[in-house]
C-alpha cells in the first residue's frame, strides 16, 4: 500500500491537531517559537492509502562546528495502528531529510499510541539513559483532571499542600493574573527563571526567547500568566499556554528567600481555578520524575517533581529517545561532550 509523506502548511497542520490528542510540542504554534529564534521548521502528514495515518513537526538545532541535528519533539504522533512497512517508510524518508540537511543525527520520542510498538519495531538507536536531561522533551509529565469540583482537587492534593494554600492566604499573599501586556514583567521573569535554574538545575533559553513566546501569546490569546507577591515584593512569576482544553505549566521564575510562606502552592491553585473558570479539562504540569528513577540526571528534579505530583493528578509517559544516525564519528562527539557536560553539571558544583 502506497505510503506518502506530504508537507502541510497551516490550515492543513492546525486541522489535524485539532482532531487528536497532541503534545505540545507538536502543535503548529511551537513550531512558529522555534522559527522566531532562528531555527527551521518542518511539518509533514502521513498518508496512506489517501487517509492521514500519522503527522509531526520536525525542528532543527545547530550545535558546534557548523552542525545540526533534527529533532521530533514528542513525535510522531500516529493516529492508529502501525506497521513495519509505515515504519520502514518513515526511516526512508527521515534519512532522505538527514542527508538533505546534511545533520549528524534525527531524534524522535514519538507519543502515547506508538510507546511500545516502537521497541518491537525497532525504530531507530535507543539513546542511553544517561543522556536524558532538561535539554530534550521530559520522558514524563503529570497532568491534573479539571473536570472535578474544586473539593475533589483539594481532597486529591496531599495534606502539606492545604497547608501551604491556606498559609500563604494568610500571611496575605497576593496572585495576580494577566491575559495580556505579559512583556510588563519581562525583566523580572527572566531574573527570576535565572535564578530557579541555578537552584533546581536546569538549563534555560535566552531572554530574547521568552519576549517572543510572550508577543506571539498575547497575539494569539492563547496564554496567561501569575504574579505572586509578598509584602509588595514580587516573588514569583509563572506562565501557562492554553489549548485544546488544556492549561500547559510552561514556565516559571522564583525568588530564593521567603519560601516557606506557601507562595508557590497558592500560585498553582489560583492558576487551577482561574482555568476551571475558562472551562479547561486538563492542567498540565509539565516535567516530573517516576518512582524508582532510573535516569541519571533527573535526580536534579526531585524537588519540583515531587512539588507537582503533591497536587493529584497522574503520569503521562512518553517513548524512550530514538535516534536515527547519519554520521557516527560527529554522534560520537556529540554524545560525549554532551555526557561531559552533564556530569560536569550534576557533580561539579
Amino acid at each position: 500500500m502506497k505510503i506518502n509523506f506530504k508537507e502541510l502548511n497551516k490550515e492543513e497542520y492546525e486541522a489535524i491537531c485539532n482532531e487528536a490528542n497532541v503534545p505540545l510540542t507538536q502543535y503548529f504554534f511551537y513550531g512558529e517559537w522555534q522559527r522566531e529564534v532562528g531555527k527551521k521548521v518542518w511539518r509533514y502528514g502521513i498518508e496512506e492509502a489517501g487517509n492521514v495515518v500519522g503527522f509531526f513537526q520536525v525542528i532543527k538545532y545547530q550545535t558546534s562546528f557548523g552542525k545540526s541535528y533534527l529533532y521530533v519533539p514528542h513525535g510522531p504522533v500516529f493516529l492508529g495502528e502501525v506497521s513495519e512497512e509505515l515504519i520502514s517508510e518513515f526511516k526512508k524518508f527521515c534519512n532522505e531529510l538527514l542527508n538533505k540537511e546534511d545533520s549528524i543525527f534525527l531524534r524522535l520520542d514519538p507519543t502515547w499510541t506508538l510507546g511500545v510498538q516502537v521497541k518491537e519495531l525497532s525504530l531507530g538507536h535507543r539513546v542511553s539513559k544517561f543522556m536524558y536531561d532538561g535539554s530534550f522533551q521530559p520522558k514524563y509529565e503529570w497532568i491534573l483532571d479539571l473536570l472535578q469540583s474544586e473539593e475533589d482537587i483539594l481532597a486529591g492534593m496531599k495534606k502539606v499542600n492545604r497547608y501551604s494554600v491556606r498559609q500563604a492566604e494568610k500571611l496575605g499573599v497576593e496572585v495576580e493574573i494577566l491575559d495580556k501586556d505579559f512583556s510588563k514583567y519581562l525583566d523580572k521573569f527572566y531574573e527570576l527563571i535565572e535564578a530557579t535554574a541555578v537552584r533546581d538545575g536546569f538549563s534555560h533559553n535566552m531572554k530574547d526567547y521568552y519576549k517572543k513566546i510572550f508577543d506571539q501569546c498575547e497575539q494569539n490569546g492563547n496564554a496567561f500568566m501569575e504574579i505572586a507577591r509578598f509584602n509588595g515584593q514580587v516573588m514569583l512569576v509563572n506562565f501557562f499556554v492554553i489549548y485544546n482544553n488544556t492549561a500547559f505549566f510552561l514556565f516559571s521564575g522564583s525568588e530564593n528567600e521567603n519560601r516557606k510562606i506557601g507562595y508557590t502552592y497558592l500560585a498553582q491553585w489560583e492558576a487551577m481555578n482561574y482555568a476551571k473558570r475558562r472551562r479547561l479539562k486538563n492542567y498540565n504540569f509539565g516535567a516530573v520524575i517516576p518512582e524508582g528513577n532510573k535516569y541519571p540526571f533527573y535526580d536534579n528534579w526531585r524537588g519540583f517533581s515531587d512539588f507537582k505530583k503533591r497536587f493529584g493528578g497522574s503520569m503521562v509517559e512518553y517513548s524512550d529517545y530514538y535516534d536515527f544516525i547519519h554520521n557516527k564519528f560527529w554522534y560520537t562527539l556529540f554524545a560525549l561532550r554532551r555526557l561531559l557536560t552533564l556530569l560536569q553539571r550534576k557533580f561539579g558544583r
